[in-house]
C-alpha cells in the first residue's frame, strides 16, 4: 500500500510540473524527461488537459514528439467538442432569455475565458445558477423538448457563493457576447472565489480545477476588488487564500499586486493533491445507482471515502497541522445523514 501511495505521489509531482504555466500564451519550456512523460502521459490524457500539454510539447525536444501526436489528436477532439458546446450554450441562453430568466454561468466555459486559447480547455456540464424563486420555471424549461441538447447542471441558489446576496452577484456579473446572444457570467471576484471553493469542496481531485484558479488569478482585471473578494463568510475566505497558495506553489501562478499574504499550504495538503493527481480521475456515482450490485456498491463506497481536503471543507475546519482522520470520519457521518434524508424524501417516508 505504501508503495502505491508513493508511486501516485511521484506521478502527481510530475503532473504538476507538466501543467506549470500551461494556460499562458507562452508557456514555460517543457522539462519532463521522456521516461517521466511515459509514466504520466496516459494520466494527462485522461485528465482533460491534452490541449494544454500539447502546446508545451510542440516546442519541446525531439523525444516528446511521439506523445505530441496523441495529445494533438486529443486536443483536436476537445476543440470540436468545445465549439459544439458553445453553440448549445448560445441556444440555451436564448431559450432562457425568451422565458424571462437570466441564469449566471460559472466554471467551465467561463473559466476557459482566462486561458490563452479558450477552446483548449474542455467543458463538461454547463453550470447555470438561478435564484431560488426561478427554480421551478427553470427546471420546466430543461424538460421542454425544444430545449437544445445542452448538458446543463442547474444550481438552485448560488452554492459556494451563498454568503453574497443574489442582488450583489447580479450587480457584479457581466455579459459576454456569444453568437447572436449574450451569456451572463459571474464578476471576476465572485468567479475566482467560486473556482477556489469548488476546487477545495471536491478535494482538488482534478488538476484542471487548479489550472482554472491559476489562469483566473493571472487574468485579473486592474480594478479587481480584493476587499470584496475576501468579504463574506470568514472561514471560506481563509480557504480561498489556501486555494490561491496552492495555485502559486504547485503550478507557479503569479499574483500581481496582491494585498494579501498567502500562507504556505501544510504538507499533508500538498501530498493529498499529488496522490489524487497521480491516479486516474473517476467521477463518483450516486449510491442509488449501484444498490443492486454489491460489488459495485463496495467499490463506490471506497471511492466516496473523502480525502483530507474535502473532509476539512465539509466539517468547516481549518487547513492546519492537525490530524485529518477525525475530519474524514465526521465527513462520512454528515454525508450519510444527508443521503438518508434524500432517500426518505424521495420515497415519501
Amino acid at each position: 500500500m505504501f508503495e502505491v501511495k508513493e508511486r501516485d505521489r511521484r506521478r502527481g509531482v510530475l503532473i504538476a510540473r507538466a501543467l506549470t504555466g500551461c494556460w499562458r500564451a507562452t508557456p514555460p519550456p517543457w522539462d519532463l524527461r521522456p521516461e517521466e512523460l511515459d509514466d504520466v502521459g496516459s494520466l494527462l490524457l485522461d485528465a482533460g488537459v491534452a490541449g494544454l500539454i500539447g502546446r508545451r510539447l510542440r516546442a519541446s525536444c525531439e523525444e516528446g514528439k511521439r506523445w505530441a501526436f496523441r495529445f494533438h489528436q486529443a486536443a483536436r477532439a476537445c476543440i470540436l467538442h468545445a465549439l459544439r458546446q458553445e453553440q448549445w450554450l448560445a441556444r440555451a441562453s436564448a431559450f432562457f432569455a425568451a422565458a424571462g430568466i437570466e441564469p449566471i454561468l460559472g466554471k467551465g466555459w467561463a473559466a476557459a475565458r482566462s486561458y490563452a486559447e479558450p477552446n483548449l480547455r474542455p467543458y463538461g456540464d454547463v453550470d447555470l445558477y438561478v435564484p431560488i424563486e426561478h427554480a421551478e420555471k427553470a427546471f420546466a424549461l430543461l424538460r421542454d423538448p425544444r430545449f437544445p441538447p445542452c448538458p446543463v447542471d442547474l444550481h438552485v441558489g448560488f452554492a459556494e457563493l451563498d454568503d453574497r446576496t443574489p442582488e450583489q452577484l447580479y450587480a457584479r456579473s457581466r455579459c459576454i457576447r456569444l453568437g447572436e446572444t449574450t451569456v451572463r457570467v459571474f464578476g471576476s471576484e465572485d468567479h475566482l472565489r467560486l473556482l477556489a471553493l469548488h476546487l477545495l469542496r471536491h478535494g482538488a481531485r482534478r488538476p484542471l480545477w487548479l489550472c482554472d484558479v491559476a489562469a483566473a488569478l493571472e487574468a485579473l482585471p486592474s480594478d479587481f476588488d480584493w476587499e470584496y473578494f475576501l468579504s463574506g463568510d470568514r472561514r471560506r475566505s481563509e480557504w480561498v487564500k489556501f486555494a490561491l497558495a496552492l495555485a502559486q506553489h504547485l503550478l507557479g501562478a503569479q499574483i500581481e499586486s496582491s494585498p494579501i499574504v498567502l500562507t504556505q499550504p501544510p504538507r499533508w495538503m500538498l501530498q493529498t493533491i499529488h496522490r489524487e493527481w497521480g491516479r486516474p480521475y473517476r467521477p463518483r456515482r450516486p449510491l442509488e445507482m449501484v444498490l443492486r450490485s454489491p460489488h459495485e456498491l463496495v467499490r463506490e463506497l471506497i471511492r466516496k471515502w473523502p480525502n483530507p481536503i474535502e473532509a476539512t471543507v465539509t466539517v468547516r475546519g481549518e487547513f492546519n497541522g492537525w490530524p485529518r482522520l477525525p475530519f474524514q470520519l465526521a465527513d462520512c457521518v454528515i454525508r450519510t445523514g444527508r443521503w438518508l434524508r434524500r432517500v426518505r424524501s424521495r420515497f415519501g417516508q
